[in-house]
This record gives structure tokens, C-alpha cells and sequence, in this order.
């Protein structure tokens, strides 16, 4: 996979904003794949330039993650390989801060399996691959949970 830079998170935000987009998203792909946490000082800039929704993910694996994040400025946060992981941490974060503030974006990978689609970890890995998966219809459903 190539990834390249696309420029200052906040600035490119604040531009989308200003052009009349309704939400913003950052999804940083690359930080669970690299073990790390999510750039909170990239969220603070970009959510001090905001004033419409504004979602986060990427590197975020437990409840302290997702507050960290919410706490720089984001209104929601998606997970993905850590709801895979661990499907209760959805309801954690609904619990804690509402099930507004908590997305899980299904990132549906490569081939179907055995006919079906899977979804799964590690989604920014640089190769491409899944870590591990779900049957991406169940999943969706809540059925492998």
C-alpha cells in the first residue's frame, strides 16, 4: 500500500469546513498497525479549527485511548481492530460518554473467503493485509461479537 502525505491535518480540516463540509473525519491508519496512539496533539490543532462534528480513529484501543481523544476536542471516535479484538469496548465507550460519540467503521478487506467478505485488524498494515477477521455481514450485525 502507498500512503503519502496530504499535508497539516488542521489546516486540510479547516479548509474542508470552510468549503461547507458537514463533519470531518481523520482516521490515522497507520497507528494500530504501528502500536501506536493516536497523534492527540494533531486532534487538539484540528479540533481547536472546527466547529462542525468531528470524528477520530486510528490507535485506539481501550477506554483511556478514546477519552484521550475525546478529551483533545474530538465529538466521536471510530474503532475498528479494537472492537475486533475486544466487541465490548464499543459499549464502554457508549456507556461512558453516549452512543453518539462512538463509531465502528467496517473495513472490509481483499477477497472473499470461502464467499464471504471479511472485515478486520490492522487495516493500514503496509502490506494490505488483515491481522485477523470477521465475516463482515455477521460482524455487521453483531452476530460474531
Amino acid at each position: 500500500m502507498q500512503l503519502h502525505d496530504a499535508g497539516d491535518p488542521a489546516e486540510l480540516a479547516a479548509a474542508h469546513s470552510q468549503a461547507g463540509a458537514d463533519e470531518i473525519v481523520l482516521l490515522d491508519i497507520t497507528a494500530t498497525a504501528e502500536s501506536r496512539n493516536t497523534l492527540l496533539d494533531t486532534v487538539r490543532r484540528t479540533a481547536s479549527q472546527l466547529f462542525i462534528p468531528f470524528t477520530v480513529g486510528g490507535g485506539i484501543r481501550s477506554l483511556d485511548d478514546a477519552a484521550a481523544v475525546l478529551d483533545c476536542g474530538a465529538d466521536k471516535v471510530a474503532i475498528n481492530s479494537a472492537a475486533v479484538a475486544d466487541p465490548t469496548l464499543i459499549n464502554q465507550i457508549a456507556q461512558r460518554y453516549g452512543s453518539q460519540a462512538v463509531v465502528v467503521p467496517s473495513t472490509r478487506g481483499g477477497a472473499p473467503r470461502r464467499g464471504k467478505y471479511m472485515c478486520g485488524e490492522d487495516a493500514g498494515r503496509p502490506d494490505g493485509m488483515l491481522r485477523r477477521g470477521v465475516e463482515a455481514d455477521s460482524w455487521a450485525r453483531g452476530k460474531s461479537c
